[in-house]
């Protein structure tokens, strides 16, 4: 069994971060392995923030994702995948600004397991600046958004593409585009 690890470049792995990456691809149905990435740069309320949100919403999505069998992503900061389901996938294609998001899918709707490593520790530079951060999360959301209309059609497949499709992509679209772009109506209507 050959696997590949990511990580990026302002991430640093626990000590034992990688054996508990690669221990689940024991199981020939697994594809990829989310690890748990933290944010390091806590200092300040930005990094706070961030902080809360990679604990509180990204790994615990991460978690219902693990259960539902439909994880959308394994994040560029800690990740592994096997070799073989790399190469079935055609590799990463460069045609989203959520490559990590998009090469995730096309694993899931190829028929492999993309499973939450939570014991993979990685802490990673979060952005120090409020600039920094809409950067990268208007990459994030626009790059997440392009994913999903290339693997839409996963919405009407069987087996493991369905079940991203109307498990995760369905979650994404309610949770991570709708209700936040809904949030300030709600705000204002409560005043």
């Amino acid at each position: 069994m050959r696997t590949v690890g990511i990580g990026d470049g302002d991430t640093v792995f626990e000590a034992d971060a990688v054996r508990m990456l690669v221990q689940p691809f024991a199981d020939p149905r697994i594809g990829a392995v989310s690890g748990n990435a933290k944010v390091i740069n806590r200092g300040g309320l930005l990094g706070r923030w961030q902080h809360i949100e990679y604990v509180v919403g990204f790994n615990l999505d991460r978690r219902l994702f693990d259960l539902a069998e439909c994880m959308p992503t394994v994040p560029g900061a800690i990740g592994g995948f096997r070799r073989d389901a790399l190469v079935r996938a055609r590799g990463v294609d460069d045609a989203t600004l959520a490559e990590d998001t998009d090469l995730t899918m096309a694993l899931c709707r190829d028929g492999w397991r993309v499973v939450y490593q939570e014991d993979a520790v990685a802490w990673t530079e979060a952005p120090a600046t409020l600039g920094a951060l809409w950067r990268q999360r208007y990459r994030w959301c626009y790059g997440t958004l392009q994913a999903m209309w290339k693997h839409r059609s996963a919405l009407t497949q069987s087996g493991a593409a369905g079940k991203l499709g109307r498990r995760g992509l369905v979650y994404l679209l309610l949770f991570q585009i709708l209700l936040p772009l809904l949030a300030p109506v709600v705000d204002i209507s409560a005043l």
